[in-house]
C-alpha cells in the first residue's frame, strides 16, 4: 500500500456518486451523498474541460464508438463539438443529466449549484439547453 503523506489536510468528505441514472434509462447519474442546501456548489467550475474545439470535418474522421461518446458528453455548436482533451478522462460533471426541470444551474462563474435543497440519494440533474446558450466559449 502507498502512503501519501499531507501536511494538516483532511481528506475530503465523499458528498457524491456514480449510479444508475433514474433519469436517462440504461445510462449513469450523479447522486447526492449528502443533503444540499439552495445555491450550494456542488461541483466546482474547474471540473470542467472544454478546451478541445472539434471540428465537423474531424469529427466525421472518427470511430462510431467515439462520435457517440462526444455526442453524448460534449457541447455541440456551429464550428464543431466543444470537448475535453480526451474523452476517456471525463470529469464527475460531465454526469449531470438533463431535465426541463432541474435541480441545479451554472452560475456566472460556471459552478454547478444547486438551485433547490437537495436531499440525500437525490439526482442531479441540469438543464442542458439552457447551459449552452448562456456558455460563451
Amino acid at each position: 500500500m502507498y502512503k501519501i503523506k499531507t501536511k494538516n489536510m483532511s481528506y475530503p468528505k465523499a458528498v457524491m456518486e456514480l449510479k444508475p441514472s433514474k433519469v436517462v434509462p440504461g445510462q449513469v447519474g450523479l447522486f447526492a451523498l449528502k443533503d444540499f442546501k439552495e445555491n450550494e456548489i456542488i461541483v466546482n467550475k474547474n471540473t470542467w474541460d472544454e478546451s478541445r474545439l472539434i471540428s465537423w470535418d474531424e469529427f466525421n474522421t472518427l470511430d462510431s464508438i467515439t462520435k457517440k461518446k462526444l455526442v453524448d458528453f460534449c457541447y455541440k455548436a456551429d464550428d464543431g463539438i466543444y470537448a475535453p482533451q480526451d474523452i476517456n478522462q471525463l470529469k464527475i460533471a460531465y454526469f449531470f443529466n438533463h431535465s426541463c426541470e432541474p435541480n441545479s444551474y451554472s452560475n456566472s462563474e460556471g459552478d454547478y449549484m444547486s438551485k433547490q435543497n437537495i436531499k440525500t440519494g437525490e439526482e442531479f440533474t441540469i438543464d442542458v439547453e439552457a447551459l449552452m446558450k448562456k456558455t460563451v466559449i
